[in-house]
């Protein structure tokens, strides 16, 4: 006897509220058994084929997904619901262009289809069409305003297209929609802070937490990176007392939450009494060159034994400093570790009391001898850096081109430049404005190397980076290249720094051209 078409269908519908059941309690395996098994009963069923996609995506066996989605859609090509699925695949494959291609085909067969919107934007803001996400945004919002999800997403496009009100209007909406949602509290608190509001940021992160325990991490990635901006404020001002404690926030940001160390305890400058300290590495290599100052004064002040493990290119330069162990990450017996950016704070360091003898690290003099013949010749010499890592997250304001120093540089007679610059940034010598210059890279391969160089050298110019605090703390002269607002070490409104003793720092002015100002005041500086 045929089942009446109406009763098939019932039948169906509950069947299908059933597996999605089991799909919503990760039952996988038994879901698609049964929904196979219904397919072969229903096979022009695309429902049912959509969720046996999303069934095997869902586990992350995209190809079984991709392959049963395209099957499917030979039989049923106008399934909206199977072309959303087939571009989520096909997305999570990296096939972009046909995911996406299939995202909009699945709109253009449903425009109520909001997830496919949805999805749309999330694709398009990864490879950074910014404007073009936020329309697809806004139109899976229209389509299909509960999905709430999408406010999150919306509101960090227009943070990166710098609509910050637009952004704080719609992330604040979405958290009322969603007050159970970390990552969305997470982004409003650090745009609060964007405006200038950052205690309003930081109560939404304590009233949130104050409800939803769990999500410590992922709001303390918010807190981590306001109070460690905050403590970067007032370091800047010369607040040393508030300032290092609370730049040990900085662990919980996201760029640094998983480099905290739990299992070993953090000495936080007590007396040592003969134990074993372990100064560990964090953040750039200007760092751990800065703050290796305290390393000898452990052992002087604090009684203490230290273990250093300095990054590979730090190693053998490190050896020159007084009381120094080197060693490596395997079979460590310590009884304490501190991140080498939190020595300042275990010794209470304060603006008076920043321990600069200079200098405490020292090239080595078989390297010095090698490099004198070297470089050889008359002439005063100075050594250039006009660029850092281009990965650094503010490199964009302390980094210049080589051509905005080659130009006032090379007027002046009686002057030898050497560049100091690796990395990709060095093949700015291969253009007409580094003629006359000498690429030192070659011969750069560690900082052991990089300090005989600049023993050698008469001077080092150079902008905010490794090598600035090389030449500082080898008592070397250095004129550091600052922008305006300049990295919290370098303080405010000061020509010297209490770091460097030998250092002279040249910062871009208000109202002055950016770095052409500063080239043209170290030129003038320089003909002196």
């Amino acid at each position: 006897m045929m089942i009446p078409p109406v009763e098939m269908s019932l039948s169906l519908d509950e069947a299908i509220a059933h597996l999605r059941g089991m799909v919503g309690r990760n039952a996988f395996a038994e879901a698609e058994q049964h929904c196979r098994q219904l397919l072969d009963q229903a096979p022009s069923s695309a429902e049912l084929a959509t969720l046996l996609t999303s069934i095997y995506r869902q586990q992350g066996r995209f190809h079984k997904a991709r392959l049963a989605a395209s099957r499917a859609l030979e039989r049923m090509p106008d399934s909206a619901g199977l072309h959303l699925e087939l571009g989520r695949v096909l997305l999570a494959l990296d096939q972009v262009v046909d995911g996406e291609a299939r995202l909009r085909r699945a709109v253009e067969l449903d425009p109520g289809c909001g997830e496919a919107f949805f999805h749309l934007g999330r694709s398009l803001r990864g490879r950074g069409e910014l404007e073009a996400a936020v329309e697809a945004f806004r139109a899976a919002l229209a389509a299909m305003p509960k999905l709430t999800e999408v406010y999150g997403h919306l509101g960090v496009a227009l943070n990166e297209l710098k609509r910050l009100e637009e952004s704080l209007g719609v992330m604040e909406e979405g958290l009322r929609l969603r007050p159970d949602d970390a990552e969305l509290c997470r982004n409003l608190a650090l745009l609060l802070a964007k405006l200038g509001r950052r205690d309003e940021g930081l109560r939404l992160c304590e009233d949130f937490l104050a409800g939803h325990p769990e999500a410590a991490t992922e709001v303390g990635k918010a807190q981590g990176t306001m109070y460690s901006h905050a403590a970067m404020d007032m370091l800047r001002q010369g607040n040393m007392e508030e300032g290092w404690d609370l730049y040990r926030w900085r662990f919980k940001t996201e760029e640094l939450c998983t480099a905290a160390v739990e299992v070993i305890p953090e000495w936080e400058g007590e007396d040592l009494d003969g134990k074993v300290l372990l100064v560990r590495p964090e953040q750039g290599l200007g760092d751990f060159i800065q703050c290796c100052r305290y390393v000898p004064l452990v052992a002087a002040r604090k009684g203490g034994k230290v273990l250093v493990m300095p990054p590979p290119l730090l190693r053998r330069l490190l050896q020159t400093l007084d009381g120094t162990q080197i060693v490596d990450a395997h079979g460590l017996h310590v009884d304490r570790q501190i991140p080498v950016m939190n020595l300042p704070y275990a010794f209470g360091t304060r603006l008076d009391s920043i321990p600069a003898d200079v200098p405490y690290l020292h090239a080595e003099p078989e390297l010095v001898a090698a490099w004198r013949e070297r470089l050889g010749g008359d002439g005063y010499k100075v050594g250039l850096v006009w660029a850092g890592n281009p990965g650094f997250v503010r490199d964009e304001v302390r980094s210049c081109d080589l051509s905005v120093l080659a130009g006032p540089l090379r007027q002046l007679p009686g002057v030898r430049y050497y560049s100091l610059q690796v990395g990709q940034r060095r093949e700015q010598l291969e253009e007409p404005e580094g003629e006359g210059i000498v690429d030192l890279s070659p011969y750069l391969t560690d900082f052991a190397e990089t300090a005989a160089a600049i023993t050698c050298l008469d001077l080092v110019i150079s902008v905010d980076t490794s090598v600035a605090h090389l030449a500082g703390a080898l008592a070397r002269p250095v004129w550091i290249m600052l922008p305006e607002v300049a990295d919290w070490r370098w303080l405010e409104r000061r020509e010297d720094s209490p770091w460097y003793p030998t250092a002279r720092l040249f910062r871009q002015q208000a109202g002055e051209d950016g770095w052409d100002g500063v080239a043209r005041r170290l030129a003038e500086a320089l003909a002196r």
